[in-house]
């Protein structure tokens, strides 16, 4: 994926989707879900498997995550969560 024109074509097909989706009636707000990793940083966690552990235990709803495959978190919706201060 590293090769400048797969990633063009990678990208095209992203927003060719979100237009079939929106044409549906299906609005995806894409800034709103950000990494794993990225949650961590962006909320100043010790490191990925405290979220991996909140999303098991259901502090953050399966709503707010999405999987790419059965038990591989893809996406998570970039809201704070809290578990009383475990993980900080």
């Amino acid at each position: 994926m590293k090769d400048p024109k797969s990633i063009k074509q990678f990208i095209k097909e992203g927003k060719e989707a979100l237009r079939y989706l929106r044409s549906e009636g299906i609005d995806i707000d894409l800034d709103n879900w950000i990494s794993v990793r990225e949650y961590v940083k962006r909320f100043h966690l010790k490191d990925e498997s405290v979220v991996k552990d909140w999303v098991r235990r259901g502090i953050i709803p399966p709503d707010h995550v999405d999987f790419e495959k059965p038990n591989t978190i893809w996406a998570i919706k970039a809201v704070p969560y809290a578990d009383r201060g475990i993980g900080r």
